[in-house]
C-alpha cells in the first residue's frame, strides 16, 4: 500500500501515517518515504495527495519532528509558484486542525 501502485497517494499517506502512529514505521523510517513520495520526480498531484493522507490529522507532527519537517520543506520548495499557489487550498486543509498556538510553533520550528 505504501509504494504500490495499486493505492491511491492519498490512500498510502494515510496508511503511512497509521503505521507510524502505531509505532510500525520508524521516524527514520517515515522520513525517507515521506522524502521518496514528496520528491521532484513525483508528479506534484501524487506528492500532494501523499502529503493531504500522511498529515491531514497530523499536522502537529511537523511542529515536533525535524525530519517530517525537512522532507516537507524540501517539497515545498521545489514547487514551481503555480503548482505552489494551486495546493494552497489542501495546504490549508492540512493545517486547518492546528489551533492558534500550534500553529505558532510550527511557525517558529520552520523560521529556527
Amino acid at each position: 500500500v505504501l509504494d504500490g501502485s495499486r493505492s491511491t497517494a492519498l490512500v498510502a499517506g494515510c496508511a503511512a501515517h497509521l503505521l507510524y502512529e502505531a509505532g510500525h514505521l520508524s521516524a527514520d523510517a517515515a522520513t525517507g518515504l515521506i522524502a521518496r513520495r514528496l520528491s521532484p520526480g513525483t508528479p506534484v498531484t501524487e506528492a500532494a495527495g501523499f502529503f493531504e493522507g500522511f498529515f491531514s490529522t497530523a499536522g502537529q507532527r511537523l511542529i515536533y519532528d525535524e525530519g517530517l519537517r525537512g522532507a516537507v520543506d524540501a517539497w515545498l520548495a521545489s514547487l514551481d509558484e503555480d503548482a505552489f499557489i494551486a495546493h494552497l487550498p489542501l495546504l490549508r486543509r492540512v493545517f486547518s486542525h492546528l489551533d492558534s498556538m500550534e500553529r505558532r510553533r510550527l511557525i517558529e520550528a520552520v523560521l529556527g
